[in-house]
């Protein structure tokens, strides 16, 4: 009986070894970020094209006539990004500013965008979702401008 019992022990312990697990939706394990890539920048203009980066992927989700470059996140709530954000780009150029932050929302991934000027009417970072990262596919859901 002993014996018995072991031996139906060690098959469940082997068979719950080797039950498919679901896929982390942790993003932690994930290399998530936004790379701002100069596309000819000159003294006068800068230009970049914005993408998102999921470990060895990306795809690009914008492009801007500003600076960009990737912001702190101890600096995330100077341009109105939520502190859960896992990575924020962008920059300002000649009185305007594009910024860029990823958020996991579930298990996916969105890229959110806004569009500041020096001399717009209402104060503020009005943040819209530009593109999504879902089972390993990248879609834009607007342009960025």
């Amino acid at each position: 009986m002993k014996r018995l019992f072991t031996c139906c022990l060690a098959f469940a312990c082997l068979c719950s070894a080797c039950k498919n697990e679901p896929k982390p939706t942790d993003w932690s394990v994930k290399d998530i970020r936004l790379l701002c890539q100069d596309t000819g920048s000159t003294e006068d203009a800068p230009a970049f094209a914005v993408y998102l980066q999921v470990d060895d992927r990306k795809s690009k989700v914008a492009e801007t006539s500003c600076a960009c470059e990737v912001i702190a996140p101890e600096a995330y709530a100077t341009y109105e990004i939520p502190a859960e954000a896992r990575f924020a780009a962008g920059g300002w150029w000649a009185g305007a500013g594009n910024y860029y932050y990823v958020i996991a929302e579930g298990n996916t991934l969105v890229v959110y965008h806004t569009a500041v000027d020096e001399m717009q009417e209402e104060p503020g970072y009005s943040y819209r979702r530009i593109a999504v990262y879902d089972n390993g596919k990248f879609r834009l859901e607007s342009r960025a401008m």
